[in-house]
């Protein structure tokens, strides 16, 4: 008896998750997904970005506004004002002050914390497991035209981000894995010269 009552209780609890989300407007959902990650000491994530008919896997580390993004070609650090860029093959860290737009393109999880201030968002399609939403920008003259973003409806972590730019060029972001973790030292999120000793420094602020 008590066996069938817990699983009566889940199913039931089910039923009003699923019903929950299906009750949320595209702002909702995104915003649920953008409090989960702000409410984050830090999360960590492994991706594939597919651009120009090249792939590359990459890990980002989030803190609040501050990220630190590594790839084959190239290692970003933000901590929260300046962005430091390093490109191996030219041996070269690029210093930067970006701009919102800048920033999404490097780290398309600021994306999900902007789009209340930069998109429309709307529904465009539906899995068993998964919610997709369009952002559409609000600004005619935008460098990002739209946003495709994947949600996992039972983590909220995004598993897809696609990028579609003024240009015609496409980012296409695939999300392995999200991890949440703890407090990350301000120094994750800034580049260290001790380690980078011969690069030249070329500052673009």
């Amino acid at each position: 008896m008590m066996k069938q009552r817990l699983i009566t209780f889940i199913l039931l609890s089910m039923v009003v998750l699923v019903k929950a989300i299906a009750a949320d407007t595209a702002d909702a959902l995104l915003g649920r997904a953008a409090d989960k990650l702000r409410a984050s000491k830090s999360v960590t994530a492994q991706f594939t970005l597919s651009a120009g008919g090249n792939k590359s896997a990459g890990k980002i580390i989030l803190a609040g506004e501050r990220f630190h993004v590594s790839t084959a070609d190239l290692t970003t650090w933000y901590d929260g004002n300046t962005q430091w860029t390093y490109v191996p093959s030219a041996d070269e860290v690029n210093i930067t002050t970006p701009t919102p737009e800048e920033l999404q393109q490097v780290n398309p999880f600021a994306i999900i914390n902007a789009f209340r201030r930069s998109y429309k968002a709307s529904f465009a399609g539906k899995t068993a497991t998964t919610r997709t939403i369009l952002l559409s920008s609000t600004a005619k003259a935008a460098e990002i035209k739209t946003v495709t973003v994947t949600l996992n409806t039972s983590t909220l972590y995004p598993t897809r981000i696609v990028i579609n730019l003024s240009d015609g060029n496409r980012l296409a972001i695939d999300v392995a894995k999200v991890t949440p973790g703890g407090s990350m030292p301000a120094s994750a999120f800034k580049f260290d010269r001790r380690k980078y000793p011969r690069v030249e420094v070329v500052d673009l602020r």
